[in-house]
């Protein structure tokens, strides 16, 4: 069973990104949601899949990409943003994907494609 974290402060794109996920990975799927980076205690549970919003108060989600990776470096961080052009800042700390919200829906099939293809 996947265990995934979706950290977002929009409830409609986590409601999108939701869907979208439990439809494409199904029943095996342990999703839990959270709308601001400072609700995730990643010191005390991991998960195997992240989806991060990058722009998000208090914490953005490079930075709490960088404290998983000290933590659990081997969970699969994927970038769901507006702001295409902090690609190249997502890079320091080696996710698996780059999902635009411009391109929410194919973007993210297209993530979830290769992360089970990566995971079998």
């Amino acid at each position: 069973m996947l265990r995934i974290a979706i950290v977002d402060d929009n409830i409609n794109d986590i409601n999108c990104i939701s869907l979208i996920v439990r439809e494409k990975i199904g029943q095996e799927l342990n999703l839990e949601i959270f709308q601001l980076s400072t609700d995730l205690k990643i010191t005390q549970d991991f998960f195997d899949v992240y989806l991060l919003d990058i722009d998000m108060p208090v914490m953005n989600g490079i930075e709490l990409a960088e404290k998983i990776r000290k933590l659990n470096p081997d969970g699969y961080i994927i970038f769901i943003t507006n702001h295409d052009n902090l690609v190249f800042n997502s890079f320091k700390v080696t996710p698996f994907y780059f999902v635009r919200k411009s391109a929410l829906t194919n973007d993210l099939i297209l993530a979830l494609d290769l992360l089970l293809e990566d995971i079998n």
